[in-house]
């Protein structure tokens, strides 16, 4: 099992914020050898947009240079904290440019 972990990282419905999030963590891998691969998302909520987050699609989003994006399957929203499934990491949309000779 690999753990990803971070302070901060939104919940986007399109480019609208649907939720703010703090403390957040990423449980990759398999329970058991029977298990499907799972990416699970636990965070605590400091912003939520009560319309944007119940709305599809939603992704997990980041904040890095190139910000890491992983699609929302499922979404379970509590009082304080979010609970998600992820898919695979999206892949970013730009081309790396580099200076010729490099």
């Amino acid at each position: 099992m690999v753990v990803y972990q971070g302070r901060t990282a939104e919940i986007r419905w399109g480019h609208r914020l649907a939720a703010q999030l703090v403390h957040w963590s990423v449980r990759a891998g398999k329970a058991d050898d029977e298990s499907p691969f799972e990416r699970r998302l636990t965070a605590t909520i400091v912003e939520i947009n009560a319309f944007a987050i119940h709305q599809a699609p939603l992704v997990l989003v980041v904040p890095r240079t190139v910000p890491i994006r992983w699609p929302i399957l499922s979404l379970q929203v509590g009082s304080t904290h979010v609970h998600a499934v992820l898919g695979e990491v999206e892949k970013p949309n730009h081309v790396e440019v580099r200076a010729p000779g490099n």
